[in-house]
């Protein structure tokens, strides 16, 4: 079973609603999940492990747009990361094949010569 939730913070404490099922508080956002859990679970008087709860966090703006900016360059920042990745696997390759040392390699793709081998050898 899945519900819908919702949390806010108010004072030192993270308010936590499930829709429907009714309102517990988590003193960290980390225990938000397992209090929605846990409500549902107690309320409903079905076993915890069966329950799921999809909770939205409320921020105030512009915290919010803050928060999902950071996100959304992380994430930008993790596929490039990954396209760099792949495009200097595929120059130490070529450049391995040239005949260059690993050194060289590395001088040339501004890292360490170990991380030439770790590329070269799909680590």
């Amino acid at each position: 079973m899945t519900y819908t939730g919702r949390t806010w913070r108010e004072g030192r404490f993270w308010v936590v609603e499930v829709e429907g099922v009714g309102v517990t508080q988590a003193k960290r956002l980390s225990q938000v999940d397992e209090m929605a859990r846990d409500l549902v679970a107690i309320m409903l008087r079905v076993p915890v492990d069966e329950v799921g709860v999809e909770i939205r966090i409320d921020l105030d703006e512009p915290v919010g747009a803050e928060v999902e900016e950071a996100k959304r360059l992380r994430s930008e920042a993790l596929k490039l990361q990954e396209a760099a990745t792949k495009a200097s696997r595929a120059a130490a390759a070529h450049l391995r094949e040239a005949g260059l040392s690993t050194n060289d390699v590395g001088t040339l793709l501004g890292i360490s010569h170990q991380r030439v081998h770790q590329l070269l050898t799909g680590r």
